[in-house]
């Protein structure tokens, strides 16, 4: 495989798609934190509403380059269906950014933006794995 293959084209290798969900989920993240410091900090909005807004900003883009960069194979043709179960699968994914949010904020005292970055490394392999085997990845004969 060439190297710009690696990079452009769509794969079912999994290292690969590993490889670019994790770059996908850089970029994202950049979206995320940076809207939840700016509503956080200048706006004065609570972190954890901040939180909420900066992580569907980040998963929108988070769908919009799995289905079009990431990944080759697809579950579902139906794309509002696809689109209901990687939102479904990002909510659990907030769900447990919240909790680590809260946990790592209010409880243990750290400062907002580590508390994310802590929560993020949580929730990067579930929804990587999640999205994988639940949306992208073909159905088994049998």
């Amino acid at each position: 495989m060439k190297l710009i293959d690696l990079i452009l084209r769509k794969t079912d290798n999994l290292f690969v798609q590993f490889f670019r969900y994790f770059g996908v989920s850089g970029i994202c993240f950049l979206v995320d934190t940076g809207t939840l410091f700016i509503l956080t900090e200048y706006a004065g909005i609570h972190y954890q509403i901040s939180t909420l807004v900066g992580y569907s900003l980040g998963m929108i883009l988070n769908y919009i380059l799995s289905v079009t960069w990431i990944f080759k194979t697809k579950r579902f043709a139906n794309k509002p269906m696809e689109f209901g179960f990687f939102v479904g699968i990002g909510l659990a994914g907030m769900v447990i950014n919240q909790g680590v949010m809260w946990l790592c904020t209010d409880l243990i005292g750290f400062y907002f933006m580590l508390s994310r970055v802590i929560s993020a490394g949580i929730g990067y392999t579930w929804k990587f794995f999640a999205r994988k085997y639940i949306l992208f990845h073909r159905k088994s004969a049998g």
